[in-house]
């Protein structure tokens, strides 16, 4: 019954170590993912590599873009694309662009390399128009009067007869206020 009970956790614990040992030599599991890639190079005709070419993938579907730009090998990387059908084009200046349609798929990654031919650009004209100028600094308004022009205007017409009116009722007001403070104080 001992012996029984020995083998018993034995072939436990013989299990257990067994199974450790498959998991780490197993393949580790990769994350999932919902967008595939595209990378590549872009060189010229003679095989050199093209830097700064401008890459443009967009899907035929949704019309969503992404852009690249190679690096000074040529190498480039289009990531994050959804799944679908994609016309790629690449431009670089001196050279002619190019164009393909591929098919992106969940978790690959497509390897596309590009070869420009060198080509004539032909440039188109660009006019440039400017609205009208606003200032934008204030917008305060001010003049500059001189003491002569002051004393050379008269005022306008009825202006003497309307300040004199003002002048005249304010004085009365205050004659008013004044002799009633003064009774108040007389009778205290």
């Amino acid at each position: 019954m001992r012996c029984h009970a020995f083998m018993s956790g034995l072939g436990r614990a013989l299990l257990l170590v067994s199974g450790i040992v498959a998991l780490s030599w197993a393949r580790p599991l990769q994350a999932q993912t919902t967008t595939g890639s595209v990378h590549g190079y872009v060189r010229d005709s003679g095989g050199g590599a093209l830097s700064g070419a401008n890459l443009e993938a967009r899907n035929t579907a949704n019309g969503a873009q992404r852009t690249a730009t190679s690096q000074a090998d040529g190498g480039y990387t289009l990531s994050g694309l959804a799944p679908g059908v994609y016309e790629i084009v690449v431009r670089h200046i001196g050279h002619s662009p190019q164009g393909r349609r591929v098919t992106v798929q969940i978790g690959a990654t497509l390897v596309l390399d590009f070869a420009l031919a060198a080509g004539a650009v032909q440039l188109e004209a660009v006019t440039v128009t400017a609205g009208p100028t606003v200032e934008m600094r204030t917008s305060e308004v001010a003049t500059n009067v001189t003491q002569q022009q002051i004393q050379a205007r008269n005022p306008p017409r009825g202006w003497r007869r309307f300040a004199a009116r003002g002048s005249a009722r304010f004085q009365r007001a205050a004659a008013a206020r004044t002799r009633s403070t003064c009774s108040w104080m007389a009778r205290a």
